[in-house]
This record gives structure tokens, C-alpha cells and sequence, in this order.
């Protein structure tokens, strides 16, 4: 039986995929493939993680709905590399349980998406 709890894959729709490309490879060291103009998958460590898509009318960025955390070694390097690539700061560095489980912030890609950040360190 395969673990559920595991997240298999994931679509993220952009607005500019040219643009959208430079953030995410500056913020979190992606690597592309490229489908198509509309479509190009995601790589990390080694394994296929997801793909950016072109945003239509069926599937739009958004600000609200789930929240996917993605660990980061420093929350205030990933912050700068945030900004310096486009995106916006909204709920910067948040302790958790007072620091004791981690810190945690929220951004907006550049298409509008609200993704967060997960970090021991500040």
C-alpha cells in the first residue's frame, strides 16, 4: 500500500512562465523541462516533483486555499531570494511556539500564488 500522507505531485499555474521559471529556480533551485509553452515540469533533488502550467480560466493562482510549507535552511535567505525573484512578503517570519518548533512565513510568487516556508532557523 503506498503512503498517502506523501505528496506525489503538484501543478502550480502561472501567469508568465518565463517569469515564473527564473523565481522559482532563484527561490527554491528548481530545474525545468519543458513540455510545451503552456507546461514545463518541475525537477529537485534529483526527482520529478510537479510542473508549472499556464493559468486558464479552470486553473487560476490564487491567495486562498491549501498552503503547501516547503522547508527551507534559512527563512531569511529564502525571504531575500523572494523578493530579489519577484514575489511579495506577507506574513514574513513567524516563530512557532516561540521558536521551538520552527519559524515559518508565507510569500506570493509572482503570479499570485500564496506559498510559505518552514525552517528550525531564522
Amino acid at each position: 500500500m503506498m503512503d498517502s500522507s506523501e505528496l506525489g505531485f503538484f501543478s502550480i499555474p502561472v501567469n508568465d512562465m518565463r517569469v515564473s521559471k527564473k523565481f522559482y529556480l532563484q527561490v527554491m533551485g528548481w530545474n525545468f523541462e519543458t513540455r510545451d509553452l503552456e507546461f514545463s515540469y518541475i525537477f529537485g533533488n534529483g526527482k520529478m516533483l510537479g510542473a508549472l502550467e499556464k493559468s486558464n480560466d479552470l486553473f487560476a493562482p490564487a491567495a486562498s486555499g491549501p498552503l503547501m510549507y516547503f522547508q527551507s535552511a534559512s527563512i531569511g535567505t529564502t525571504l531575500e531570494a523572494v523578493v530579489s525573484g519577484g514575489g511579495k512578503v506577507f506574513a514574513a517570519l513567524t516563530p512557532i511556539e516561540d521558536g521551538e518548533r520552527g519559524f515559518s512565513a508565507k510569500v506570493l510568487d509572482p503570479s499570485g500564488n500564496k506559498i510559505a516556508f518552514w525552517s528550525m532557523e531564522k
